[in-house]
């Protein structure tokens, strides 16, 4: 094993240890008669997630190809269970990743993927960069608490939560909330709820500013744009804004509200939609329209 070939072992090690392993821990315990629809669902869309790393990697050389392919073979029945398939959420969460998956589904994990990327020296940083924040988020329990509820609650749990009656949450109560970290999950309550959206959007507003500050380099190549393109396909499922788009900014409206509450003195009044101004911000970047343009400009430049 040459040196490359060792750096790309210990990379792919990396992944096993932070992402992987946990997961299928996960998925163990997910077998079990008690495990919830919710996050059942979520549990095959973060081992999807997975997968998609692993390809993104191998196309970048970040991964070692057969190293991967082993990997998989290895934990197939985990990565792709029978037992969670449903192939609505596929389609519903990874449309640009769709034919992937399949193909990954039936063992054909890595095709012919022949100068998809070349700069691969330099978008092997990138992809250590990326990795590591998107490992951050799929492991924050408050993210993944409002992530799971956010794309699988039923409409009467989502209105338990978030209705007239819980309209008013009190702020201490979220701060405290706030005050949890680590993977272990966390009871999904109002309060857990509005602390987890806070959470997912520090990952969504430090993912956007890797891609602006990408964006803004004289050095940016089309390769570049595209491969933080394909980062947040990955990601996009877990904030899934062509299906939750109404959700989503049902709850960044009550924030923004209490975030107004708090900060207005009688001499000083803020603009009524000053957080969501920056939250529309952050939805034109997931659901790819601020990238898309990015992309037309540099094309055309």
């Amino acid at each position: 094993m040459n040196r490359d070939e060792e750096l790309q072992a210990l990379n792919l090690n990396f992944l096993v240890t932070e992402f992987l392993l946990p997961e299928i821990n996960d998925a163990m315990r997910e077998t079990r008669p008690s495990g919830s629809r919710r996050r059942g669902a979520q549990l095959q869309g973060a081992l999807f997630e997975i997968f998609g790393w692993m390809y993104l990697g191998v196309q970048v050389g970040y991964f070692h190809r057969q190293h991967a392919t082993q990997l998989l073979k290895e934990h197939y029945q985990t990565i792709f269970p029978k037992k969670l398939m449903d192939d609505s959420l596929i389609r519903n969460l990874f449309p640009e990743l769709e034919p992937i998956l399949r193909r990954a589904i039936k063992g054909d994990f890595f095709p012919d993927m022949t100068a998809d990327f070349r700069e691969q020296g330099r978008l092997g940083t990138a992809f250590r960069t990326a990795f590591v924040l998107g490992s951050g988020f799929a492991r924050d329990s408050l993210a993944q608490g409002f992530s799971t509820t956010l794309n699988f609650a039923s409409e009467a749990f989502w209105v338990a939560l978030t209705g007239e009656e819980k309209s008013k949450v009190a702020p201490d109560q979220i701060l405290l909330a706030l005050n949890l970290t680590g993977p272990a999950p966390v009871a999904v309550t109002a309060e857990t709820l509005y602390a987890g959206f806070l959470r997912t959007l520090e990952h969504m507003d430090a993912a956007r500013d890797l891609f602006v500050e990408c964006e803004r380099s004289d050095k940016t190549s089309l390769e570049e744009l595209e491969f933080w393109r394909r980062v947040r396909q990955l990601q996009a499922w877990r904030v899934n804004l062509r299906d939750r788009k109404v959700r989503f900014m049902e709850v960044a409206r009550k924030v923004n509200k209490e975030v107004i509450s708090e900060l207005n003195t009688p001499d000083l009044k803020y603009e009524p939609r000053f957080f969501l101004i920056k939250i529309e911000e952050l939805v034109n970047y997931w659901l790819g329209e601020a990238t898309d343009r990015s992309r037309e400009r540099t094309a055309t430049a």
